[in-house]
């Protein structure tokens, strides 16, 4: 990849230590990573987002990059490749990460990227499916065993809200049908048990039957019983939105969304919910709350006051003067 932006100026090394490049740094950044037992996906996302960094600026030393060099590479990255706001700042929070740990380490004096801004980004509900959409969807998949895996898939995320890897991070062993739970390992790796109905149990059950005795101990398995790979479940998944006319095609993350917010709107707790989808903070949580208050217009005409009072007599016309 042509580097993006101007040569950068030099200017005096913070230690003798740096006379070596800024691409050494960041595999010893991998290196630190991995010491750090992070998960597969985790350590895929940093390299993405650092071997942009290591194209502009891989030949330099950490000391002479300057915030105004890494505010240049963002609007740069952003112009060339068309990134979204969103992609934008995965990559700014990729580089703050980076350098945090250089100045962790004593490897750089000044941290350049500490004032390094995200971008502002528009606050927009979450996308969620209707129950015309879910039933397409349904209806899309084929009268074989591997329409029925999908299904039952479909069904999970949408009963459940796992995340895709926690999804095809399910074992035998940790889906329990007696206490209807399933043990995932989320972002972090930190372990928590997500609850099933009775319904998707039903139809679980039918599906490990069906999948008979793989020899994989992954759940979800291709017709030659092996591990199913969460891309060929994505583009199947956008098979099956064309086939039921569904416009952008449905990503996993649209039936988190739609647990969510079906979840509150049943009536469940929001610190429940947070557990359940294994948020940190109740910021996370709030997006559903607040998508849920758009309900509140049917709400207010059913508990509104003012109609109260008239059902109950009260004559609303203001008296002329």
């Amino acid at each position: 990849m042509p580097k993006l932006v101007k040569p950068l100026a030099r200017v005096p090394a913070a230690t003798a230590a740096q006379s070596e490049s800024l691409e050494t740094y960041v595999n010893w950044f991998f290196l630190h990573c991995l010491a750090k037992n992070l998960a597969a996906g985790t350590m895929r996302f940093y390299r993405q987002k650092l071997c942009y960094l290591v194209a502009a600026y891989g030949d330099a030393t950490p000391d002479i990059i300057t915030l105004h060099n890494l505010r240049q590479l963002v609007v740069s990255l952003k112009t060339a490749r068309a990134w979204s706001v969103s992609q934008t700042n995965c990559f700014i929070r990729a580089v703050r990460t980076f350098f945090n740990y250089l100045e962790h380490e004593e490897l750089i004096l000044t941290n350049p990227a500490r004032r390094l801004e995200k971008l502002r980004e528009e606050v927009r509900f979450p996308d969620v499916l209707s129950k015309a959409q879910i039933q397409a969807l349904l209806e899309a998949t084929a009268e074989s065993f591997a329409g029925f895996r999908d299904r039952a898939i479909i069904l999970t995320l949408l009963d459940t809200g796992l995340r895709l890897s926690e999804l095809f991070g399910m074992t035998l062993e940790s889906v329990d049908f007696q206490s209807l739970q399933i043990r995932v390992f989320g972002k972090g790796r930190k372990e928590r048990f997500v609850p099933f109905s009775a319904t998707l149990g039903k139809l679980l059950v039918k599906y490990k039957t069906l999948r008979g005795h793989a020899e994989s101990n992954a759940f979800w398995v291709n017709k030659d019983g092996k591990p199913l790979t969460p891309s060929y479940f994505v583009n199947f998944l956008r098979i099956y939105s064309r086939r039921a006319g569904i416009n952008p095609s449905v990503h996993p993350h649209r039936f988190r969304h739609t647990f969510a917010t079906e979840f509150l709107r049943n009536g469940g707790s929001p610190l429940t919910l947070q557990r359940i989808l294994g948020h940190t903070t109740q910021a996370m949580t709030a997006r559903y709350t607040h998508l849920t208050d758009t309900d509140a217009a049917a709400s207010h005409r059913t508990a509104s006051p003012l109609e109260g009072f008239q059902r109950q007599g009260l004559n609303a016309r203001a008296k002329r003067r």
